[in-house]
């Protein structure tokens, strides 16, 4: 028995004294990772959401509409109206007759326009702008834009005189063609006026020669008609 108490002694003594001398680790050591004190997660950090707005509730009954601005493209301000609730189904051959309604223009002297891009006639406001949106559509007039004149109706007596007069005129234009007043049949009859009129056919019509030579005959034969 004191043999054995002796020997755990000894143990115990040599368990001691190894415990103090520092640890050495060879080189090629790998660590048992079941031994390793445990880590913790990591977690990502979260991004900041945008929250949006939830649209309105929109009554069933009442088909999408949005609001139309209509300015002209160019002075004067001939038209500058907002259609509120205007529905979304609505074509632009329609916005056309309200402005035409409006104005007094032509419809077919109306172009719309947004950005700068004519829009069709059979397009949709829904193609353009969003339920509960507002748009801008700018009114262009082909030709420019004349303001309407007060509209007279002539008595039976001033349109015979103005029928009297326009007569008249047309005898003395005759006259002075016929008796060759300011030399005007000298330069009709001329070459040198043909060709100066051909040339302008030319610059205008692109070079077209055919075409130039079309509507030059045109014109020579219609003066030969008037000097018969």
């Amino acid at each position: 028995m004191a043999t054995r108490v002796s020997e755990i002694d000894f143990a115990k003594s040599i368990l001691v004294s190894l415990s103090s001398k520092p640890i050495t680790i060879s080189a090629d050591h790998v660590e048992d990772p079941r031994k390793l004190p445990a880590r913790s997660l990591f977690t990502l950090p979260k991004l900041p959401l945008t929250m949006t707005k939830p649209p309105k509730p929109r009554d069933a009954s009442t088909p999408p509409s949005a609001t139309v601005h209509l300015k002209p493209l160019r002075p004067p301000q001939f038209i500058n109206e907002s259609l509120t609730s205007t529905p979304l189904s609505t074509t632009i051959q329609s916005l056309k007759a309200t402005v035409g309604e409006k104005t007094g223009i032509p419809i077919d002297k109306l172009r719309l326009m947004i950005k700068g891009k004519i829009l069709g006639d059979s397009k949709r406001l829904e193609e353009v702008v969003e339920d509960g949106g507002e748009v801008t559509i700018s009114v262009m007039v082909v030709g420019g834009y004349t303001a309407p004149g007060p509209s007279v109706t002539p008595d039976t007596a001033t349109v015979a005189t103005a029928s009297e007069g326009v007569e008249t005129a047309e005898e003395i234009v005759k006259m002075d063609v016929d008796s060759d007043v300011g030399g005007v049949v000298g330069v009709l009859e001329g070459e040198e006026f043909w060709g100066d009129l051909e040339v302008f056919l030319r610059g205008k019509l692109g070079e077209k020669e055919e075409v130039a030579k079309e509507v030059l005959g045109v014109f020579r034969t219609a003066w030969g008609d008037r000097r018969r």
